[in-house]
């Protein structure tokens, strides 16, 4: 039997990754960090939504499965193991210290440079003679570019965030320099995993010839201890605060709130600048909420992040430039009744019950009469949540989604090298 030969080029860390690398204690790269005034480095989970896309190609014979990357803090300069019959290479992440230092000194902002970290991506993936190159976003500038050499194979993106969209650029949301790469790698690949009709059409226009799979990053229930203990009426999470993830829109519709429920609290988890910060506070302290939300930074586990989650009664996620988060997905399989702003994706998971409250895009009038109503309407809310775990777990989980990734892939071996057609029900209409 001939195994498909897979390079899955990504950029992530669990618990279970971190046991099997040789990791560094960072304290040479944190003194200098802490003499330059930046942040704390630390081990954390990261992209964990690539260990559930892996799963797809574990301890199955028809798979010759390799994940390669970089990872913080590997000792030596690769390191190899194999889990579950899965191949993982890791390079050290090199972090440029004084390049870092210099820049927070004199402000500057500019791109790190990744052009060696790429040309040892480019080296692996020469070695591995892959039949299929997947890699998990076309912007990231750490791995990304490194399927430019790539010739004679097929390569299938999983889109992540497309930095180009309008909606994006407007926002600032990533470099130019990022927005740059991701244009070169769209017009390199001929494969494209998306849901979003809006991204299929911005793929279309820059590469004709591409083809675009529908494909959900996959989510399986967390493992998460449920509070019972109510603590705060509403919660936001996200890894980063940001206008575009709907912090400050949260804010706005929870002051709202506040003016008919004066007792009303808000938990919002999320790192971000001092300065993003101050903005914030000041937003609550002109509206006299301040003393009703609390600010959480960060956790370095997601489970735990999840479990102070699970200590609120409702969730709050208005992203204003995508059409569904993984948070939203995450807030589902909790069982949390979520507000969330409407888009194509959650019209579809609504199209035949409510499964989420819908809030007009970017109407901060209508997110706090959405946050009203449902904290009002208690009952009918753990409904609409129970209805939401269920299609949670039909649609979201590693096995639905698994299933659609191997197929995908088995289709693009057939159509690349067989010139076959991909069956209709594969692409996105």
């Amino acid at each position: 039997m001939v195994k498909i030969r897979i390079a899955y080029i990504c950029h992530f860390s669990t618990p279970q990754i971190r046991e099997k690398l040789q990791l560094r204690t960072l304290f040479w790269g944190n003194l200098f960090r802490r003499l330059a005034g930046l942040s704390k480095l630390e081990y954390c989970d990261s992209g964990t939504w690539n260990e559930d896309f892996i799963k797809a190609f574990e301890n199955k014979n028809k798979y010759e499965c390799f994940v390669v990357g970089h990872h913080l803090g590997v000792k030596r300069e690769k390191q190899k193991f194999t889990m579950r019959g899965v191949n993982y290479v890791f390079f050290q992440e090199k972090e440029y210290v004084a390049k870092k230092v210099l820049n927070h000194i004199f402000r500057r902002q500019t791109e790190q440079d990744y052009n060696f970290c790429i040309k040892q991506l480019n080296s692996e993936i020469k070695k591995i003679n892959p039949d299929v190159v997947v890699v998990c976003g076309a912007e990231n500038a750490i791995y990304s570019p490194s399927v430019l050499c790539v010739q004679n194979k097929p390569i299938f993106v999983f889109l992540q965030t497309l930095l180009n969209l309008p909606k994006r650029i407007k926002m600032e949301i990533g470099s130019p320099e990022r927005r740059i790469i991701e244009d070169l790698v769209i017009a390199h690949a001929q494969y494209f995993g998306t849901i979003e009709h809006e991204e299929k059409e911005y793929i279309k226009k820059k590469n004709p010839k591409a083809q675009c799979l529908k494909l959900m990053f996959p989510l399986d229930k967390p493992d998460v201890k449920i509070s019972k203990n109510k603590k705060f009426d509403f919660v936001f999470f996200a890894n980063g605060l940001s206008k575009h993830k709907g912090a400050e829109d949260t804010l706005h519709g929870f002051i709202r709130v506040c003016r008919k429920y004066p007792s009303a609290g808000l938990l919002m988890i999320g790192t971000c600048s001092d300065e993003y910060k101050h903005y914030l506070l000041n937003i609550l302290e002109k509206n006299g909420c301040e003393r009703n939300v609390t600010f959480i930074d960060h956790f370095p586990l997601k489970s735990d992040m999840l479990h102070q989650v699970t200590k609120s009664r409702f969730v709050v996620l208005p992203s204003i430039t995508a059409a569904l988060n993984s948070t939203v997905r995450e807030s589902m399989y909790l069982r949390i009744p979520t507000i969330v702003y409407g888009t194509s994706i959650t019209n579809d998971i609504n199209a035949s019950q409510q499964n989420l409250l819908e809030a007009q895009m970017e109407n901060v009038d209508d997110l706090g009469e959405k946050m009203i109503y449902a904290y009002e309407h208690p009952n009918e809310m753990g409904k609409m949540a129970d209805r939401a775990f269920h299609y949670a777990e039909e649609h979201f989980s590693t096995k639905s989604v698994g299933d659609t990734l191997e197929a995908d892939v088995e289709a693009i071996i057939n159509h690349y090298y067989k010139d076959e057609r991909i069956s209709n029900n594969l692409l996105l209409m």
